[in-house]
């Protein structure tokens, strides 16, 4: 089985986002907007980890479709990587953008990273 290490090292993301190392892994708190800028940060945050990356979505009130692009191509790049990437807690907010958008949660996540 591989273990992933995380050697990311960035403390927090324009607009109330932050990033908290853990042994295995990175948790992104998502910002509560979602918005052009967010999704910029976003994408850095997630370039910079090489590790399995778990979003908290609990906080999120507004998702714009550049944020939902950056979503979808973090969970491309975190497959072609090996890595995960898990959306936890997404908020109803989250949950309806993304219905609108007519995208599922399904698309902007990874199952488990492959042993």
């Amino acid at each position: 089985m591989r273990e992933a290490v995380c050697d990311a090292t960035d403390d927090s993301m324009t607009d109330g986002g932050t990033t908290a190392s853990e042994g295995r892994g990175e948790t992104i708190v998502l910002a509560d907007r979602l918005d052009i800028v967010a999704a910029r940060d976003l994408r850095t945050a997630v370039l910079a980890a090489a590790c399995d990356i778990v979003l908290d979505a609990s906080h999120v009130s507004v998702m714009t479709a550049p944020a939902v692009q950056v979503l979808a191509a973090a969970r491309d790049h975190q497959m072609a990587g090996h890595h995960s990437l898990r959306i936890d807690h997404p908020s109803a907010e989250f949950m309806a953008s993304a219905r609108i958008l007519g995208v599922s949660l399904e698309r902007m996540q990874t199952a488990e990273c492959p042993t």
